[in-house]
Formats: C-alpha cells, structure tokens, sequence
C-alpha cells in the first residue's frame, strides 16, 4: 500500500499532465482556428469577440455597395460549407461569369439564391441552354431587385429577353416597409478578454441548447400534417401576410419600376408568386390554414388587378399537389426549396414561359 504522501504527489502530477494537456490542446486549436475562420460556421461568427468578428467578417462577409443600399456577397468569395455554390464578379450566385447578354434575369431573395438546392435556378435554365443571371440575395425586399436590375443589367446595358421577378408572400411585403437598411454585422456575443476557441465552445453549446428547443417546438407542434411519406410538425411557417397599404404602395412601386426599364430594354416580364408553406398546406392538408389560403389568394388578385399587362405566375395550387407526392422544402417549418423543390419550381416557370434550350 503506497503512503499518503506518495498518492497525493502522483495526483498532483495526473492534475499537472491533465492541465498541460488540456492547455496544449486549447493553444493547437486557437492556432487552427485563427488560420482557418474560413470554416468558422456562419451561426459562430456571432460568438466571436468584436475585433476577432470584425476581421473574419471582413475578410468572408456580405459587403454593400457605396452608391446603393446593394449588398452581395464578395467577388469569386468561396462558400466553405457550400460548395456547390459559385459566386461571380460581381457577388452573386452564378456558376458562369462575366455575362453580357443572356436570356433571363432572376430577381428574388434567399428562395432563389437557393442555398440548401445544389442546383439554383439559373443553373437550372443554363442546362437546358437557357443562359440566365441571378441576381437574388437572402434578405432583398422589392426595392432590392429594382436597385440589383438596375445597376447590374439596365445601366450595364446587359441585352436580355425575359425578367423574372420573384415575389415571396412570406416576406417580401413587410421588407418592403423596412428598405433601405444598411449591412451591419450581428452584434458580438463573444468576450473580448476571451481567446477564439473557447468563444466559439461557448457559442457551440448555446446554440446547440437553442437547436433542441427548437426542434422540440416541431415534435411537439399543435399543428401536425400527415403526408403520404411522413408526419410533419410545425413551428414557424412565414405565415402569410395581410400587407398594409404602405407595404403594397413600396412593393408595387418597384415591380413599376422594373417594368418600365424592361420595356426601355425589350424585355418581358414575368412575375411569379412564391407562397408561404402555411397557404400550400392550407389547401388540402391542414384546414386550420385555409385563412392562409384565402390571404394568398387577395394578394394574387391584386397584383394581377395592378399588372394586368404582366404575366403572373402563382404556384401555390401545383407546390399543394406535389408536396402530397414528395417534400419540397429544406426542412418542416422552413420556406426555402431542397434541391428536388427547386427543380419542380424550376419546371413551372419553363413550362408557364413556354421556353426551351
């Protein structure tokens, strides 16, 4: 039997290499990250101490245009968890560069730069030798996809048949209201004193804490949607809206708008109809949604009232009908297209343009 005083000098030396350890292993991973932000997740960056996420957002984030309330992502900038993603010259998602005349111009938000979908839009047309420009960023209200037509097609004198606005019901008409905003990082959540990986060990377990609730708000969900496939739960779906009169005043001033400089330019236009998952569901699986439905439905004759020059393409009544078959969305309470979603959208709009490569 070793004595007392031998026990408590090899605990004291297992607590040493314990504490040399953990400090090795802590400096390794500081180095590592600080040569790597890169592949810091964008849910992290907000963890990071202020002068640490000033630099990696300097160096990977979304920049703003001087002269407009644009912003975009940085030229050729490289999307680490998203490589399927291939950003231009100019900051949006397109895989071929340097366009000087195409066939289409797609202008929209988050749903058509298409993150989740390995394929956007504009891939979608250039496989069927429809060359396209995309032009939508997370984020954008309407005034975004006059200012982004304007600057980077109209004023570029960018030749192009057909402009096609994306208008998402979820959205679009409350970010209307709130345009022009200027790109500001999210505040820092970090420590300043704190080095990088022990902020981001923080911001991990909190957003993992974050994540259970919230998947545990769907399981849990009030409203359940039985699919042929599968059970649905669900938390949040951008439930459509009632626009106020300010919010339809912005929103059609700036269809107006693009309007007027596609006719200067011999385009047409065409303005599709993006619901919200709550009017999809409401048509034929959930009858709690039906209010969502008729919501959609007053906003389609408006804007058709409003354009009725302008062919208007509303999808809600086919996304009801494939949703039976197969999933469309990136997840359960979430309003952006997977990549088979995508592809069916994609199918609509060639079908109602009547094109073809």
């Amino acid at each position: 039997m070793i004595s007392f005083k031998v026990f408590v000098i090899k605990l004291l030396n297992l607590i040493l290499i314990i504490l040399y350890t953990v400090f090795v292993v802590l400096i390794s991973s500081e180095i590592i990250v600080r040569n790597s932000y890169n592949w810091i997740p964008e849910n992290l960056i907000e963890y990071l101490s202020p002068g640490a996420q000033s630099k990696v957002i300097k160096e990977r984030g979304q920049i703003q245009d001087d002269d407009t309330p644009i912003y975009h992502y940085q030229p050729f900038q490289k999307l680490n968890y998203y490589p399927h993603i291939k950003i231009d010259e100019n900051g949006f998602r397109n895989s071929v560069f340097n366009q000087k005349e195409v066939d289409t111009i797609l202008l929209g938000d988050s749903l058509i730069f298409a993150r989740d979908s390995k394929n956007d839009l504009g891939d979608l047309f250039r496989s069927k030798g429809i060359s396209s420009l995309n032009l939508s960023i997370g984020g954008y209200s309407p005034q975004h996809y006059r200012d982004t037509y304007k600057k980077y097609v109209f004023e570029k004198d960018i030749k192009h048949k057909n402009v096609i606005i994306n208008i998402f019901v979820g959205n679009d008409f409350s970010d209307a209201s709130r345009y022009p905003w200027k790109l500001e990082p999210t505040k820092s959540k970090g420590n300043k004193y704190f080095p990088w990986i022990i902020n981001l060990i923080i911001g991990s377990v909190e957003i993992y804490g974050k994540s259970k609730y919230y998947y545990m708000d769907i399981v849990e969900s009030i409203h359940r949607i039985t699919l042929p496939y599968k059970e649905i739960g669900i938390r949040y779906l951008w439930w459509t809206p009632k626009p106020s009169e300010e919010e339809w005043n912005k929103t059609e001033s700036a269809i107006k708008e693009i309007v007027r400089m596609a006719g200067k330019a011999n385009s047409k236009v065409t303005i599709v109809i993006i619901p919200s998952p709550a009017s999809v569901y409401g048509l034929k699986l959930h009858k709690d949604f039906s209010p969502h439905v008729e919501s959609h439905e007053k906003i389609v004759n408006r804007l058709r009232k409003t354009f009725n020059q302008i062919n208007i393409i509303d999808i809600n009544d086919r996304l009801a009908e494939e949703i039976e078959k197969k999933f469309l969305y990136s997840g359960e309470s979430d309003a952006h297209f997977n990549s088979y979603g995508t592809e069916f959208f994609f199918n609509i709009i060639k079908s109602e343009l009547n094109i073809d490569g």
